[in-house]
């Protein structure tokens, strides 16, 4: 009876893209003993963050991530000396615009002219992943058959069929960011000599050969 022996081999697969976007992250908060001027101003604020991409010179929408709100209290956990300060409301929006150096510039002007006192991080990203996740996984996959390949013909075997696959979702390579506290510092041209590291995407897929 001829024996079937399993051929247990991970492959990872790891492709890379030139960005074609730019992803802005802005907050906001808001302080205030009173519940309603705290919502009021944090509202102001988002209000102006919107108008001020808008006179940029952008359809893109900004969108909202997260969203709260908090009591502020000294000695918060001391019942007997806490003393209520009032509340803090945070919002973090998220737009994604075309890489455009002069746009990012334009829109951070329009951001430092708006009183909205936003904090800013800049990412460089790939707007649609999909294509580059599909790549890195067939890439995974063929890189599986490979090492199963070398370890049957080392061993005198053949591969016959699959047995099992155990699929790893995949990661993006970490992509550095800037921090912008102090807009006002910018011009449209401080980002003209940026240039972008490509995007890399990692997946990961276990396979079991039969082999005999």
């Amino acid at each position: 009876m001829q024996q079937t022996a399993e051929i247990n081999v991970t492959g990872r697969g790891t492709v890379s893209a030139s960005p074609d976007g730019i992803q802005i992250d802005l907050s906001v908060i808001s302080e205030n003993i009173d519940y309603s001027e705290c919502l009021s101003v944090l509202n102001t604020c988002v209000a102006k963050i919107i108008d001020g991409v808008e006179r940029a010179g952008t359809n893109e929408s900004v969108f909202t991530k997260s969203y709260a709100i908090t009591e502020v209290w000294t000695d918060q956990y001391d019942r007997q000396k806490r003393k209520f300060q009032g509340y803090s409301a945070t919002q973090k929006l998220i737009v994604t615009i075309p890489l455009n150096t002069k746009l990012l510039g334009s829109i951070v002007q329009e951001l430092a002219k708006s009183d909205s006192n936003a904090d800013m991080e800049i990412s460089f990203v790939i707007r649609d992943m999909e294509p580059l996740k599909r790549e890195a996984r067939i890439a995974a996959a063929a890189k599986a058959k490979e090492s199963a390949t070398d370890f049957a013909v080392a061993t005198g075997l053949q591969l016959s069929s699959v047995k099992t696959i155990t699929y790893s979702a995949g990661k993006n390579a970490s992509n550095s960011t800037l921090h912008i506290d102090s807009l006002s510092q910018y011009s449209v041209s401080s980002f003209d000599t940026v240039t972008p590291d490509e995007i890399s995407h990692d997946e990961i897929v276990n396979i079991v050969w039969l082999a005999t």
